[in-house]
């Protein structure tokens, strides 16, 4: 029997209008939510614990008292449960879901990877579908034939169940074994906002037989060859060595292409993003030579990237607001933002998710007037009359709109909830917004 040491990583318009970039500058309580994480103690017990970042002088609320390893939590997208891996009182990790509610005390375990832990390492890392009827995770459970298989795959289970049952999964990627060594190893699951497509991190599967780098595929294997179809590479970090963490933790923006990963291409632990439909976009969010940053996750409107740093002693929670594009960086003003610390009380953090909150809406809708003698366009990217002339973006998020007279026409004024004769407006979706845009001829 081969072993392996457990791999340690950690509408339409509205897609449209977050294609490539993404996100603005704003506090990092400009969104609801709660972000749940895992913490240790000095028994290096693992629990998962939810704060409130409008409130971080609260106490956190402590959801697992079980006294046993519980990790790597995913809220679903309706904010009411979380998904964990968690060892209990067995061999290894199996998938449980919980209450977020801690009045509640309902958790159970929906997962059974192998009948001991001499058959497999268990069932861990799990991810909620946008859409929550699946869940993704990764399991080194037996092949379907029942021959082991100790390399980490993807799997999928169906989410939409009575809680407490045992659910099926079905393998997603199915890699050639080798009879020695490790082979390719599949981890760290994140879904694309439309639950299309998943980013992954993969081990061994670029040219070097070390490499760790991100790949991409569809979340479904239609043409039944054991794998997600479409699958192309992401990354391609050239460090030679995975265990230094080359490109790993992957997480998805809720509502663009951008992925946040964590990478020592800059020759020190930083927050990138690259765009899944443009991987030489590529974006270095925390730059800082002095810290070490990981673990990245998003904020629900997607105008944060949030991560954890060592820098006050302990690993506590930050964000900082998306950049632009390196286009719209070259215009944008030279002092980088600082990072706004969430937590603050001493106890080391891991595994970060910024879950919504459904009791308000999460998204308003940006309308544009079509211009007659003119365009609008807005950034981030939506508005563009008189094409789409309407853009969901989320609560809380700031857009800038601009007028754009045509030849032999000049901007006059704004009308709806833009105002003044400036050619370009900013407004907060705190309530849906009207800008009108209005034209004059010149001379």
């Amino acid at each position: 029997m081969r072993r392996k040491g457990r791999l340690i990583v950690v509408a339409t318009i509205a897609a449209a209008m977050l294609g490539a970039g993404t996100g603005v500058a704003g506090a990092a309580t400009a969104t609801d939510g709660r972000i749940a994480y895992s913490s240790w103690d000095d028994e290096l017990n693992y629990d998962i614990y939810v704060l409130d970042p409008a409130h971080p002088a609260d106490a956190a609320v402590r959801l697992t008292t079980d006294g046993h390893n519980n990790s790597d939590p995913d809220w679903s997208p309706d904010g009411t449960r979380i998904a964990f891996d968690g060892w209990g009182t067995f061999g290894g990790p199996r998938i449980q879901v919980m209450d977020a509610d801690p009045a509640t005390d309902d958790a159970a375990v929906i997962s059974e990877p192998c009948s001991s832990a001499d058959d497999c390492y268990g069932d861990f890392q799990p991810a909620w579908s946008p859409d929550g009827t699946r869940i993704a995770f990764v399991s080194s459970r037996p092949n379907a034939d029942g021959s082991e298989n100790f390399s980490y795959e993807i799997y999928l289970m169906d989410a939409t169940g009575e809680v407490g049952a045992l659910v099926p999964a079905e393998r997603l990627t199915t890699d050639p074994e080798t009879e020695f060594g490790s082979g390719i190893e599949d981890s760290q699951v994140t879904w694309s906002p439309d639950g299309e497509r998943i980013a992954f991190l993969s081990t061994g599967r670029g040219t070097e037989p070390d490499s760790c780098d991100l790949w991409v595929m569809d979340s479904r294997d239609r043409d039944g060859d054991g794998f997600g179809d479409d699958l192309a590479r992401l990354t391609f970090d050239e460090s030679f060595n995975c265990d230094a963490f080359e490109d790993v933790s992957p997480a998805w923006s809720p509502n663009s292409s951008l992925i946040a990963l964590t990478s020592v291409r800059s020759g020190y632990f930083d927050i990138w993003l690259v765009n899944a439909d443009d991987p030489t976009d590529l974006r270095n969010v925390t730059d800082t030579p002095d810290e070490a940053e990981d673990q990245p996750g998003w904020s629900p409107d997607g105008s944060q990237v949030i991560f954890r740093s060592a820098r006050t002693g302990a690993y506590e929670l930050y964000s900082l607001p998306v950049p632009p594009p390196t286009a719209a960086a070259a215009r944008a003003p030279k002092t980088a933002p600082q990072p706004t610390q969430l937590t603050s009380n001493g106890a080391n953090k891991q595994q970060a998710d910024w879950g919504n909150d459904r009791r308000r809406p999460d998204a308003f809708v940006l309308l544009a007037a079509r211009a007659a003698h003119g365009k609008v366009r807005s950034w981030p990217r939506g508005v563009a009359c008189g094409s789409d002339c309407a853009a969901t973006l989320g609560r809380g998020s700031l857009v800038t709109v601009t007028a754009i007279p045509a030849p032999g026409y000049r901007f006059r004024r704004w009308g709806g909830d833009c105002h003044g004769t400036s050619p370009t407006c900013e407004l907060r979706m705190n309530a849906d917004r009207h800008a009108i845009a209005r034209f004059a001829r010149s001379g």
